[in-house]
């Protein structure tokens, strides 16, 4: 095995040099030993380098046999002590320095001996995970928020269904269905974000519960942490006599913390509120703000949780007094240690100032459910 890589490298190598092959990315990978490769760099651990070239296919070439990396476009990059960014690397053969750039920032780390290209720890890391053969692994415990740089192509979509069937009989019947799907895109500075979600509950063969909710939210990166997004949501509950409720809300968002364990960021915005009711209330538009933040912490590897939090001031009249609450708080814990499987226990909270007549303030859902990510 040592010899076929050492044999590919340097026919590879002749055959670049000889200007023999075609190449398909401008990404140059300097060699100890004086030569240059191009291609297109997959990924680089600790020991080894990947790249991918027209003229021989897949290289793999020893880590102690790189020199120095350049590459034509920015590459997510791990760098020393775990700071994962988007950077363009170049090399200076003659000088034998390595150097990266960030958001515009050139980073110059100086000479550097083969194998060692200063603190960048390993290119694309999530290739890197894949390799490893731990792909679900190295994805459960970091948040998908957590970086600027983008996945892999391909790695965009992540998401989750969820569902919770509970019931009885005996002296009374009850049956309760809570469904949910949601779905992120992550480019890593950009992200759309979907969810619908259903709670029906039924008692003696009477129904007791319609909720069906829906939202749709886009945010796009000004820096590492200051954002600006777009939301829309839908709301219908029967027996809060609401047909429909949208809200469509703009505005600017600020990440307090962005970590690969922790997400802590904070947003607010203006928009328009349309109410349709199923009684003779009619339907009404109004002007109307949102404050917001939304939390996620990843403990100890496989406990999750998060908290959604959301105050709807009616702009156009007293919002002092006039305003709809939302609160979402959730846990999350692997099924049997699984990566894909989990147990979500929700606790969810909606709070009016104003409801309808003969509609309590506060509307509370518990739910235990089991979850499917993919």
């Amino acid at each position: 095995m040592l010899e076929r890589e050492r044999v590919g490298v340097v026919g590879a190598a002749v055959c670049a040099a000889l200007g023999l092959c075609p190449v398909a990315s401008a990404d140059t990978v300097y060699l100890a030993g004086g030569s240059q490769l191009k291609g297109s760099v997959e990924m680089l651990s600790a020991d080894t380098l990947k790249l991918q070239t027209d003229f021989a296919g897949e290289l793999s070439i020893k880590r102690s046999l790189v020199a120095g990396i350049a590459t034509d476009e920015t590459k997510r990059v791990a760098l020393a002590g775990g700071l994962v960014v988007r950077a363009k690397l170049a090399y200076a053969p003659n000088s034998h320095h390595q150097s990266y750039t960030v958001n515009g920032q050139v980073h110059s780390v100086g000479a550097s001996s083969p194998g060692a290209l200063g603190p960048v720890q390993q290119i694309s890391p999530r290739v890197v995970a894949a390799n490893a053969q731990k792909p679900r692994e190295a994805e459960q415990h970091v948040l998908p928020e957590a970086s600027l740089a983008a996945p892999k192509d391909g790695e965009y979509w992540s998401g989750e269904l969820q569902l919770g069937i509970n019931g009885n009989s005996g002296n009374t019947d009850n049956r309760s269905v809570l469904a949910s799907a949601s779905a992120l895109r992550d480019t890593g500075a950009t992200r759309l974000s979907l969810k619908a979600s259903m709670d029906r509950e039924q008692e003696n063969g009477e129904q007791t519960a319609a909720q069906y909710k829906a939202r749709g939210r886009y945010e796009n990166d000004f820096t590492s942490r200051a954002f600006w997004y777009a939301q829309e949501k839908l709301e219908k509950d029967r027996f809060q006599n609401l047909a429909l409720r949208s809200r469509t809300t703009v505005g600017p968002g600020y990440f307090l913390v962005r970590r690969d364990h922790l997400i802590f960021k904070v947003r607010g915005g203006v928009g328009y509120q349309y109410e349709d009711y199923t009684d003779d209330e009619g339907s009404q538009g109004e002007a109307t703000a949102e404050l917001g933040w939304d939390y996620a912490q990843i403990i100890d590897n496989w406990l999750k949780l998060t908290h959604e939090l959301t105050i709807y001031p009616e702009i156009s009249r007293d919002p002092i007094n006039n305003y709809t609450l939302d609160s979402v708080l959730a846990a999350q814990v692997p099924l049997a240690s699984s990566a894909v499987w989990g147990v979500k226990l929700s606790l969810e909270n909606e709070y009016n100032s104003e409801p309808q007549p003969g509609v309590k303030h506060t509307d509370t859902t518990y739910s235990v459910g089991v979850t499917r990510s993919f």
